[in-house]
């Protein structure tokens, strides 16, 4: 896997006094999966519903992170409805809960994802700013068919009416990307709940993340939607595949809650799962490792070869050096010497 550059920032925004937003990233040797789940329903169920989509989508992928990525994202998306729909069911004033989400899996230079509701990715590269996902809202479709401007959407009565969400949606009804998309060397991630994107224009982003490594852009990001009201949770997460290393991170999985009150969430990771990667000590230990484990292998091949197994008198460590001598006396006991031929 190559090198990718991870940077991520939450907060509840400057109205509300909670955060519903719930966000994770999962690096493995097969991959990473990354995601974003915005909550909604009140009564706490917003923040239910968020957490347990992410906690869902990320065990489907941690138990078997080197299937296909489509196919994981599709059973994430299963497991995540299902999870959100039961704990609904379980509570009359959860009913309505429920979850935008963006997810992405990255294996390689692929690049798989899936939505659900309003949460958006972005590519970026240098020059152009491109939204992967479409917004499942009314207000897009009003866009979409003429009624409305794109630069007006955002500051519509209906922006925040989704018509799709985690826990209310059929089984297989997270929208999940055919293909995947090939990425190249410096290009940028962007994955976020809307709080950022009813405040921020894309040009703005684009400028943003252009201009700065993935934290120092989500760190600039969210003062720019602080300083314009932030009157909703604002969630952001960035990853830049390959490119120049800024700093040494410690790797790790992560599931990040979001900060209490109007505390900021914020850090960057530099994940490298390739060899060059390992500290000396590790790669020291590994190759010791091997070596320990091939020279049982040949310890075990060598006895079975020549007939003596550990547990016999001559399970040994120093058997082998008797091999020579032991064959020497059998073949001797099968042709008579000189003398025994004389006497006979």
């Amino acid at each position: 896997m190559s090198r990718i550059h991870h940077g991520y920032v939450t907060h509840p925004g400057l109205v509300r006094g909670h955060n519903e937003d719930y966000f994770g990233f999962y690096p493995t040797r097969h991959g990473a999966l990354i995601i974003v789940a915005d909550g909604m329903g009140g009564m706490g169920g917003g923040a239910l519903a968020s957490e347990l989509t992410v906690k869902a989508m990320s065990q489907v992928f941690l138990a078997s992170p080197d299937v296909d990525p489509r196919a994981a994202l599709v059973q994430a998306g299963v497991a995540a409805n299902r999870a959100v729909k039961e704990r609904a069911a379980q509570s009359p004033e959860l009913e309505k809960m429920g979850s935008t989400v963006v997810a992405v899996i990255v294996r390689g230079d692929q690049c798989y994802y899936a939505h659900s509701g309003d949460s958006r990715l972005y590519l970026l590269r240098p020059g152009s700013i491109e939204q992967l996902t479409r917004d499942h809202t009314s207000v897009q479709q009003m866009v979409e068919a003429g009624l409305i401007r794109p630069e007006d959407a955002a500051r519509h009565p209906m922006a925040h009416v989704v018509q799709k969400a985690v826990g209310h949606m059929d089984e297989d009804d997270l929208e999940v990307v055919d293909r995947p998309l090939s990425l190249k060397h410096g290009d940028t991630l962007l994955l976020c709940s809307d709080g950022l994107t009813e405040l921020v224009t894309d040009a703005e982003v684009h400028e943003t993340v252009a201009r700065h490594d993935p934290q120092e852009a989500c760190d600039r990001l969210l003062q720019l939607v602080l300083q314009r009201g932030g009157h909703d949770n604002v969630t952001i997460q960035i990853i830049r595949y390959g490119g120049k290393t800024w700093t040494a991170r410690q790797r790790q999985t992560a599931e990040m809650k979001p900060a209490p009150g109007g505390e900021t969430t914020s850090s960057e990771r530099v994940i490298d799962l390739s060899w060059s990667s390992l500290t000396p000590w590790r790669k020291r230990g590994l190759i010791l490792a091997l070596l320990a484990v091939a020279a049982l292998l040949v310890y075990l091949l060598l006895f079975h070869v020549f007939g003596v197994w550990p547990g016999s008198a001559r399970a040994t460590l120093l058997a082998p050096l008797f091999f020579r001598r032991r064959f020497v006396a059998q073949a001797s006991s099968t042709k008579p010497t000189l003398t025994e031929t004389i006497s006979r």
